[in-house]
């Protein structure tokens, strides 16, 4: 039986993806399924893949472009793993990410979602910064930042499939930033906490998703920041939305 099941969806994402795939592949934990969801990409992605289709874990499902937030819906009901971890194709996960999160997940009954600490990279693996947050294991913490904006890196995450379902899965509606807003649902019903422990490299270059389509993510994460105030009777924290507004504004 599998624990974990591993979704990525790409779209046109050879340049790290080799990478990307071997740090699953390597982990410590390793009674996992990846299923890989090849996007209609139109660059190198389907012969990188191809390297790949004959690996036992691994199911690479080529399709039509759907998009990130109905590919990861797909993915989420091909799942056999009660468990869930994203990934993305151009990120870095750390050799025990995967066991310490199942741990985290099987000891915390009561928690639906579980991120880490991570470092950002830029596009040669060198150190950008690195992202921790204080207090994280306080419930009503993680709420208060959710309020301010998403404090979880959306390819770090492990989730349990049967709350996700029960939830609604990704909302197909949100194109970008559908992870900040499924957070904001999850977290009105469910504990959700972060690993202190850096466990995840978050490459960001010009052509991340947030940078490329910055003002489409912007304009979902105000509407999860509104969400997360209306869901968690939080004041409003007017710096952080303001400071939002005014990036839709000006970008």
């Amino acid at each position: 039986m599998i624990d974990i099941s591993v979704i990525m969806s790409i779209y046109n994402g050879e340049s790290y993806l080799k990478k990307s795939i071997d740090s699953i592949l390597s982990q410590t934990y390793q009674n996992f399924e990846f299923i890989i969801i090849n996007d209609g990409s139109t660059d190198n992605t389907k012969n990188i893949l191809n390297d790949y289709r004959n690996y036992e874990r691994i199911k690479v499902i080529d399709q039509d472009n759907i998009g990130l937030t109905k590919s990861l819906n797909k993915g989420i009901h091909l799942a056999k793993g009660k468990y869930i971890a994203r990934m993305d194709c151009d990120d870095i996960s750390f050799k025990k990410r995967l066991e310490a999160q199942k741990k985290f997940l099987d000891k915390n009954k009561d928690c639906a979602v579980v991120g880490t600490y991570y470092k950002e990279i830029n596009g040669v693996g060198e150190i950008i910064s690195k992202i921790k947050y204080k207090d994280i294991y306080n419930y009503d913490h993680i709420k208060e930042k959710l309020v301010k904006g998403n404090i979880i890196s959306h390819s770090s995450v492990m989730f349990r499939k049967d709350l996700i379902i029960k939830e609604g899965l990704y909302d197909e509606n949100i194109p970008y930033g559908q992870d900040y807003d499924l957070w904001v649902r999850l977290a009105k019903n469910y504990r959700i906490n972060i690993i202190p422990k850096c466990l995840h490299y978050y490459r960001k270059t010009k052509n991340n998703i947030s940078n490329k389509k910055r003002k489409k993510q912007l304009y979902y994460a105000v509407l999860s920041q509104f969400k997360a105030i209306r869901y968690f009777g939080k004041p409003i924290d007017f710096y952080y939305l303001l400071k939002n507004i005014i990036k839709l504004i000006i970008v």
